[in-house]
């Protein structure tokens, strides 16, 4: 059986279609997983990744909130 020039280049067409969606998928993957690796990497660090208000992924250092959060205690400390 032979294949004309049309079908093989119809064929080409669909296949690169494929690779074009399996590619765009892999790539949101890799983006996904280098997301989560810097996110462990902070994590390790001592901040903490939490969501803004707008969904983007920020870093809070904790011990710094730690450190604002007693300082702002021990000045609310009434005197004896």
């Amino acid at each position: 059986m032979t294949v004309s020039h049309h079908e093989a280049q119809t064929n080409l067409i669909a296949q690169n279609e494929r690779l074009l969606q399996e590619n765009g998928r892999l790539q949101r993957e890799l983006e996904e997983l280098n997301q989560r690796a810097i996110i462990i990497d902070m994590e390790a660090m001592g901040y903490q990744a939490v969501k803004d208000e707008n969904g983007s992924i920020i870093y809070v250092d904790m011990q710094q909130e730690i450190d604002n959060q007693f300082n702002n205690q021990s000045t609310n400390i009434p005197g004896l």
